[in-house]
């Protein structure tokens, strides 16, 4: 159910409809392209066989046959404030799935999400929402994930949102996307596409920002205050690895509710047992020096809504413990473009976004569906 709503706007453009609901094989083709000044000839026409394979090549009956892959685009330091120039990435890398004349969809997900999007992979993140027949069709639009810098940092690097977004547009652009379809983003991918959207609206024809608001809350800074200091703290005292997972179990309390860890915790072990899980889990992919940097770059996110000029669809969850409902909905009533705000219940809290896709699917589909 849609509803106006009647709260005070400051930029008057605005169009705002809120919702509340309670909760309840392919082949592919996958290489490698490096794009930088010396073989920018060899991209265009790695993109071109690409597709003439998809084409002319194949038969009519594979028209909707799903491709991916992976990219690798020279790292764009100049777009950097000085300070943040020391990453030493050399590269940002893509995969992108589906077909590669269709329209072109950016995901971006949590800190501990990256390129792998979807489907066909095994470890991919969202495969209930990207994928053939899916909310983010890969039939329809070409879906593309990439991984957050810095991949193995040397020292704790001070970040922001903005400038993962800055990074992004430039290889994006390198890698010939010069116009995107949408970005879907969530938790700290909603706050890479915010800013994305104020940097560059031209670019970019529709957002749907799931779990984050224009700025982080007090109290979500406070519990990553904590997180961090009990980084540096094993740093200090040469136990990096197990400070990191400390946090990151910390995070976990955060991520979801005390209605959902006592429905599924019925004894001090099992829950103990699942934080230890957890916080090992996280550091196979991420070092104590990287969490720490995207950590701290979450807290530095702050954005005028009003900025914003596209069409915007926020979802956010009652229960989520680190963007409080009001905050959410503060960013969809305060952007310039027509917006939609679509409010539901779930006992997995700010982790919602990864748990309830019979919720969000639709949302996101009719976001994408929807024409400007």
């Amino acid at each position: 159910m849609e509803r106006p709503m009647n709260s005070f706007n400051p930029c008057t453009h605005n169009s705002v409809a809120e919702s509340f609901v309670e909760s309840g094989e392919n082949q592919r083709d996958s290489f490698m392209i490096i794009a930088g000044r010396a073989n920018r000839a060899a991209v265009k026409i790695a993109q071109r066989t690409l597709n003439r394979n998809t084409r002319e090549n194949r038969p009519q009956s594979a028209a909707n046959e799903v491709h991916t892959a992976d990219y690798a685009v020279p790292f764009p330091h100049h777009v950097l404030p000085e300070q943040a120039r020391q990453i030493d990435d050399r590269f940002v890398r893509f995969r992108a799935i589906g077909r590669s004349d269709a329209p072109t969809v950016l995901v971006l997900g949590g800190i501990s999400a990256g390129r792998m999007i979807g489907e066909p992979d095994a470890t991919a993140w969202w495969p209930e929402i990207i994928g053939v027949g899916k909310a983010i069709d890969t039939t329809k639009y070409r879906v593309i994930g990439v991984d957050y810098f810095p991949l193995a940092p040397k020292n704790a690097i001070d970040l922001s949102p903005n400038d993962f977004a800055r990074v992004y547009l430039a290889a994006l652009e390198k890698l010939g996307v010069l116009r995107l379809h949408g970005i879907i983003g969530a938790s700290f991918g909603g706050m890479i596409a915010q800013e994305m959207a104020v940097i560059a609206p031209e670019k970019i024809e529709r957002l749907c920002v799931l779990c984050a608001a224009d700025k982080p809350s007090a109290m979500g800074r406070a519990w990553r205050r904590v997180q961090q200091r009990i980084i540096d703290l094993g740093q200090r005292f040469g136990a990096a690895d197990e400070g990191a997972a400390i946090a990151r179990e910390l995070a976990v309390t955060t991520y979801r509710t005390s209605a959902e860890f006592n429905d599924r915790f019925r004894d001090d072990q099992s829950v103990e047992d699942y934080l230890g899980y957890q916080g090992e889990k996280f550091l196979q992919n991420m070092s104590p020096v990287r969490y720490r940097t995207l950590s701290a770059a979450i807290d530095r996110h702050a954005i005028d809504p009003c900025k914003i000029t596209l069409p915007v669809t926020v979802i956010a969850f009652e229960e989520d413990q680190l963007v409080p409902v009001e905050d959410a909905r503060r960013l969809a009533q305060g952007v310039a473009g027509r917006s939609r705000f679509h409010l539901f219940s779930s006992p997995y809290g700010h982790d919602a976004f990864l748990k309830e896709s019979a919720l969000i699917g639709p949302v996101i589909k009719s976001c994408l569906e929807e024409r400007n």
